[in-house]
């Protein structure tokens, strides 16, 4: 009987022995497909972090700037940009939040100020610049909008002051200024007026005084 319990010590031993090294050697298969990865700048400091399957970059990446502050926070799909891309200024504050399909921009974008104000947001189709856009001051105000296509501004577009007003309105064509544009000063007044094409002055352009007297302006 003693013997019987003896072997039966070992058998139980060895089986745990067995399972010790499937855990580990599992272990190290999954090590094996995902490791991770680090980038340093010449001077030693780390520049980015990741994941890499199959040589290709996958999942989040986080890149640095030199002095430690996070740069950006980037997702890979078999080596290629897909989901969200944050940027962040050399203060770590948050400046951009992108999207990528693919490798490509796409979808409604958001940029911001360092004081956390939105700068600007609108879509991209294929890393271009589409559809209406806008674009704010630090203050939050409003300084110009329009529409775009294929990556160049297309249509009426409006120009404003820093305290919000009217500043410019005229049309792009193929992302050149064309027929009348108008300027304003910031009390809403006229000050000057013509026409463009290809994104040249042509024709007469005038000059309005502040008391509305107008003046053809000299070539």
């Amino acid at each position: 009987m003693n013997n019987n319990r003896r072997l039966t010590a070992i058998l139980f031993k060895a089986m745990t022995l067995v399972n010790c090294l499937a855990i580990f050697f599992c272990l190290c298969l999954s090590t094996q497909a995902q490791p991770s990865d680090t980038l340093y700048y010449a001077n030693g400091a780390p520049k980015a972090w990741g994941k890499v399957l199959e040589g290709r970059r996958e999942g989040t990446w986080t890149y640095l700037y030199p002095d430690g502050t996070k740069n950006a926070q980037e997702e890979y799909r078999q080596g290629v940009l897909e989901g969200p891309v944050l940027g962040y200024d050399f203060e770590g504050n948050l400046i951009s939040k992108e999207y990528y399909r693919r490798g490509l921009l796409q979808d409604t974008s958001y940029h911001y100020h360092s004081n956390g104000q939105l700068r600007s947001k609108g879509a991209f189709t294929d890393n271009l610049h589409t559809g209406p856009w806008q674009f704010w001051n630090e203050q939050g105000v409003l300084i110009r909008q329009g529409q775009y296509r294929g990556g160049l501004p297309e249509g009426k577009w409006l120009f404003y002051h820093n305290g919000g007003q009217l500043w410019q309105e005229g049309r792009f064509e193929e992302g050149k200024e064309a027929g009348e544009w108008r300027y304003y000063r910031e009390d809403g007044s006229l000050e000057y007026s013509g026409r463009y094409q290809g994104g040249e002055r042509v024709g007469d352009w005038w000059y309005y005084t502040p008391t509305g007297k107008k003046k053809r302006m000299r070539k």
